[in-house]
């Protein structure tokens, strides 16, 4: 290598003896600079005619290069060029290429906008502080412009006790990670919050503590591990001088509410008071930074709340779109508003939802929700009982070499339990559906644990294990009492009314079976999570043999196409798609409509029975 390096300094040699004074002296002023505007090389320079002389440069190929820039024309010399000119100047202007010369032009450079030379100087001058001032003063836009990998270079340049020394730069080091690395991010983000603390910075505590709880939710692991921080934070939003970082904490602390404490009595006080505070904001641009996260905050809480209209009208309105640029939110947007279909029972239109999740997802190469959406496909093929394309769904899930993160196992060994039920593989289901039990409670989720119990409870019911499943549906029970959710509530009950009556204790059966049949035609949900169709279907025919909510137990047979069960035989409301009646003449009736003939005919009999 050394040898074209030596005849180019010997070609760049000859080529710069011919240039006059000023022009030497301009180019090895400037040659510091890995690129440089016209006003950057005047400035650095001290010569007027730097445009003159740079064009003159381009135009006679005298290694030289013009590319179009941010804010105009951006020149930058050949690297072997710009080598032979740093080390001419070394002898000639040795203050121009020293520490003191590139501090000064790194400071021209970042007046003028361009960060990363500015950095690449300072770090070659060895100025520490310098390149942590630019670092923490940048890092907020810099993450705002997806630049958090240019960011993360730079702090691994910076000495370590420099970037201990500063909760703004261990805050910014934890936002770079946060997305490649959780785990890691945490522990940056506890050292930031510790700092702020010792500086009694409280708006920097509340941004460490939301910076912290989102870390623990995207790790999707170990959900108990919010418990320490979901208190921090609610008790910083309670006291005063948090500003304007106040709607978004709040935003993030109700969604780790809704993980781990979705019953607490808080959540719609705190909703509405960030939403007022955003309302009342001067400043429009701010205002829509934080909209986008409180939709999807007051989205998920409307989810478990059972209104899932509210959740598809906040979901779709425009409102969500305009404002929310980050593609963390907007694909969780697209997962809540496909739930709510699902749990509506409209399947079609939560594939849809899916489907564009997952092509923002692939747009913006954002791969965190990945899993979700994959079980959220797996998840509507399973409800309609598309079996084979909820095998393949939940084969998607588990890419090799990709390891899942815990929560999305638990998941998946749910989903798979609902799958071996489908398939009738009583043993496969009762193995998949324990692993999702053991995995939600090692990490503290309870929904999941909810319905794992009710899935279990009637894998036990099954085989006629009514003390092990009255167990677990007590559990259940309080779980599912405690979360206030009717999506909870509504299968532990139904679940609950199904053990009485494989047991025979009919007036044991009819409080739960009331209960849960009238909160789901509440709420309208037609879809009840972790339910086996044969046991909805004897719950179905049970409410319409008791008359218990017999026009909704019809609506949901209908809905789910449940068959009906033996005892459903001689139940002449059950929902069948045709009604004949051949007593003194022919009435034919489809989905409870009576069909009307214009007509006799030859034929017409057999025509209809076809």
């Amino acid at each position: 290598d050394a040898a074209p390096t030596v005849m180019f300094d010997y070609l760049a040699g000859e080529i710069f003896e011919r240039f006059d004074q000023n022009i030497q002296n301009f180019l090895l002023h400037v040659a510091c600079l890995p690129r440089m505007s016209v006003a950057v090389a005047a400035e650095v320079s001290g010569e007027v005619r730097a445009e003159r002389i740079l064009l003159n440069m381009v135009r006679n190929d005298y290694f030289v290069r013009e590319m179009p820039g941010d804010g105009g024309q951006i020149y930058q010399i050949h690297p072997l060029l710009r080598d032979f000119l740093r080390n001419r100047a070394a002898q000639v202007f040795p203050d121009a290429v020293g520490a003191n010369g590139l501090r000064r032009a790194a400071k021209i450079l970042h007046d003028a906008g361009n960060l990363e030379d500015a950095i690449t100087l300072l770090v070659e001058s060895r100025d520490w502080n310098a390149v942590a001032r630019i670092v923490a003063e940048n890092a907020e836009a810099m993450l705002a412009q997806g630049r958090g990998q240019t960011l993360r270079a730079w702090l691994e340049l910076l000495p370590a006790q420099l970037v201990d020394a500063d909760p703004r730069l261990l805050f910014s080091d934890a936002e770079s990670r946060v997305h490649t690395s959780s785990r890691l991010a945490r522990r940056q983000y506890a050292h930031a919050y510790e700092a702020f603390r010792r500086a009694n910075d409280t708006g920097g505590m509340l941004r460490a503590c939301r910076g912290m709880v989102s870390a623990i939710i995207l790790e999707f692991d170990d959900l108990t591990l919010l418990d320490e921080w979901m208190v921090k934070l609610a008790t910083l939003l309670d006291g005063s001088g948090t500003g304007d970082e106040t709607p978004l904490a709040v935003a993030t602390l109700v969604r780790a509410l809704l993980l781990r404490d979705p019953g607490n009595s808080t959540i719609e006080a705190r909703l509405e008071q960030a939403e007022r505070t955003t309302r009342a904001m001067p400043d429009a641009v701010q205002a829509g930074a934080h909209c986008g996260e409180l939709i999807l905050a007051r989205a998920i809480f409307s989810l478990l709340r059972g209104d899932s209209t509210r959740v598809v009208a906040s979901t779709s309105t425009p409102l969500a779109h305009t404002y929310t640029h980050d593609p963390d939110t907007v694909i969780a947007l697209a997962i809540t508003a496909a739930l709510a279909h699902f749990l509506s029972g409209a399947y079609d239109d939560a594939t849809e939802e899916v489907r564009k999740g997952q092509e923002l997802a692939r747009g913006e190469d954002y791969q965190a929700y990945d899993p979700w959406l994959r079980m959220l496909l797996a998840a509507t093929a399973l409800a309609s009982d598309n079996r084979e394309a909820a095998r393949d769904g939940l084969l998607a899930v588990e890419i090799p070499g990709v390891p899942l993160r815990r929560g999305d196992q638990a998941l998946n060994h749910f989903l798979r339990g609902w799958l071996a039920v489908l398939e009738n593989n009583p043993v496969n289901a009762a193995r998949e559906t324990k692993k999702a039990l053991a995995l939600a409670d090692e990490l503290g989720i309870p929904g999941l644990s909810c319905l794992s119990r009710i899935a279990a409870a009637q894998q036990l019911i099954a085989e006629n294990d009514h003390r092990a499943a009255d167990a677990l549906l007590r559990g259940a029970n309080e779980l599912a009492d405690k979360t206030h959710s009717p999506l909870l509530r509504v299968p532990a009950k139904l679940t609950l009314a199904a053990a009485a009556l494989a047991e025979g204790r009919t007036e044991d059966a009819l409080d739960p079976l009331r209960s849960g049949l009238k909160l789901a035609r509440e709420h309208g949900i037609q879809h009840i999570t972790a339910m086996r169709a044969n046991i909805l279907a004897a719950l179905c025919a049970a409410s319409l043999r008791l008359d218990i909510e017999t026009d909704f137990a019809c609506t949901l047979a209908r809905n789910e196409k449940l068959t009906p069960p033996p005892e459903a035989i001689r139940l002449r409301q059950w929902p069948r798609p045709f009604h004949i009646c051949m007593l003194g003449g022919l009435i034919l009736s489809k989905n409870g409509a009576l069909v009307e003939f214009s007509g006799k005919g030859p034929g017409r009999p057999v025509e209809l029975l076809k």
